[in-house]
């Protein structure tokens, strides 16, 4: 049998967060972050203090802060 390695759901901003550590799936997972954020602000009339907006801000922004300085 041959494992196959788990990739994070391309909707799954926690999952993408934690691929940002991977050098292999990064860029990815910024397009994945960027799209997630952008689609779920949209669904909340562009208001950035919407409970589903902040959740996906709450699990991003430190992954990504932290991959900015840890690969620049």
């Amino acid at each position: 049998m041959i494992g196959l390695g788990c990739h994070a759901a391309e909707d799954d901003p926690g999952g993408q967060a934690g691929e940002l550590s991977d050098p292999v799936r990064r860029e990815n997972a910024i397009f994945n972050i960027k799209a997630i954020y952008a689609e779920t602000l949209a669904a909340n009339g562009g208001d950035r203090n919407s409970a589903d907006v902040k959740a996906v801000a709450d699990v991003t922004v430190g992954p990504l802060t932290q991959a900015y300085l840890d690969y620049p």
